[in-house]
């Protein structure tokens, strides 16, 4: 679907000349601007593309294509029989994606932990990935609260949140020491979907290593969740 929007652009850009080529690549610059500064933020930051973005874009790039369409000669049925194999293939795409059903991971991941959560267990996210997801669900089906946190901090502990923040030493996992240490916690519920940051994680086992008993709960690409228990 890629290609077939990019070779509409190009189509749509070189259709037209003059004013109206410069009208167009305006036209793109704003429909696309967004979604290209989003992926390269994602890049180097935190990831923050969601499929909507997709949605003002799309006005943009119709627009486009539109031009394209109206203008004379040989070069308007190409860009008229262009536009309507965009159309096609999007609406088959469209058709396909919506008869598959797509699995959710992550609520039937949260409805595995709710089920053995008891009132004094500890809920932990590893790079606090996945709070907010249990937050969601739990306000959705009315769940009773459970005890959360996130490794190394909490979800909410910076602004703008944050994910996927990684275990870079010992002093990260400091609080959550001493927290066991003090006795009052037996049993805790390990959610982890932040494989890449394997350092961080090897550290978190060290911790539960020894009087901890440790068992998989769940597991299903990209989550794992383990129930540690002394």
């Amino acid at each position: 679907m890629f290609m077939i929007t990019a070779s509409a652009i190009v189509a749509s850009v070189t259709l037209v000349s003059g004013r109206s080529r410069r009208r167009i690549l305006a036209i793109l610059a704003i429909g696309l601007g967004p979604v290209i500064m989003a992926y390269i933020y994602s890049q180097y930051r935190q990831s923050i593309f969601l499929e909507r973005v997709f949605v003002p874009s799309a006005v943009f790039i119709s627009i486009a294509l539109a031009a394209a369409a109206s203008t004379v000669g040989a070069w308007r049925r190409g860009a008229l029989l262009l536009c309507g194999v965009v159309i096609a293939l999007s609406v088959t795409s469209s058709v396909l994606a919506l008869r598959y059903a797509h699995e959710d991971p992550w609520r039937e991941a949260m409805l595995e932990v709710q089920a053995t959560a008891r009132p004094q267990d500890r809920v932990l996210f590893f790079a606090a990935e996945g709070e907010l997801m249990y937050w969601y669900y739990r306000d959705q089906l009315k769940w009773a609260p459970a005890s959360t946190g996130g490794i190394p901090r909490d979800f909410l502990a910076e602004y703008p949140p944050r994910v996927q923040v990684p275990v870079k030493s010992e002093a990260d996992i400091q609080p959550l020491r001493q927290a066991l240490a003090r006795g009052k916690v037996t049993r805790v519920i390990l959610v982890d979907a932040h494989a890449k940051d394997m350092e961080g994680y090897a550290r978190l086992q060290q911790l539960f290593a020894g009087e901890w008993k440790a068992r998989q709960l769940f597991d299903k690409e990209p989550i794992k969740v383990w129930v540690y228990e002394r």
